[in-house]
């Protein structure tokens, strides 16, 4: 809640919409996806939810400026990431100390070694600084997390092949995605950070983004006993 209220008030101040209305909306959206998941939160559109993505990346720079475009990207995007996060801490804490130990490997071994062998650089446009490197280091990150998660931090019950690769695939790709979607978005409003919270890594969108994209798809799958 926290998370989603933080970058609710971040991503408002960048457009001209008031913001005291749009914090009291998500609030009152967060409450009722909360309280009545079987109508709100296992009901979402599904297209809602990837025109958004798509129009993130792909969209006009000025659709995206637009206060509809914010109204939008709350609800259909923040809103079920926030509550998909909410939903996974209930069914075990594992799955947050997952989330949050898996990515972050992937962000420090893709931001070392992206500095040190980076050459290729595959989204110049978006994220001009993520190399073809970084990304193959941060893999190997995630690989050596599920490993350590089997092992000296007992969070994956038992090895299992097929899991263990849907995992790495979910966090690699989707990790990743998350990254670049929040920096499309930044590009297009013409700011480098969403906010200055947290001294080092801009505000809290920026910081949890690759957070809040895994979230949705990792719950869904694990509602519908894909993995874990």
């Amino acid at each position: 809640m926290v998370i989603f209220l933080a970058g609710v008030y971040e991503l408002s101040s960048h457009y001209d919409f008031n913001r005291p209305t749009i914090l009291i909306g998500g609030l009152l959206g967060l409450g009722l996806t909360y309280m009545y998941p079987e109508i709100f939160h296992y009901a979402y559109p599904l297209p809602v939810f990837f025109l958004i993505i798509l129009s993130t990346f792909w969209g006009r720079r000025e659709w995206a400026g637009r206060s509809a475009f914010l109204i939008l990207f709350v609800l259909f995007f923040l809103l079920p990431s926030a509550t998909s996060l909410i939903r996974l801490a209930e069914l075990t804490i594992g799955n947050i100390i997952m989330i949050i130990w898996l990515l972050q490997l992937n962000d420090s071994f893709g931001l070392l070694f992206g500095k040190m062998l980076g050459k290729r650089h595959p989204f110049p446009k978006i994220s001009p600084n993520k190399s073809l490197e970084g990304f193959l280091a941060g893999g190997v990150g995630i690989g050596i997390g599920i490993w350590l998660l089997h092992t000296y931090i007992p969070v994956l019950p038992s090895w299992d092949l097929s899991r263990d690769f849907a995992l790495f695939a979910i966090f690699f790709v989707l990790g990743n995605a998350g990254d670049l979607l929040f920096s499309s978005l930044k590009r297009k409003l013409d700011i480098k950070d969403f906010g200055s919270i947290l001294p080092g890594h801009g505000g809290v969108l920026d910081r949890f983004d690759n957070i809040l994209f895994v979230s949705p798809t990792l719950f869904l799958l694990i509602r519908l006993g894909l993995i874990l």
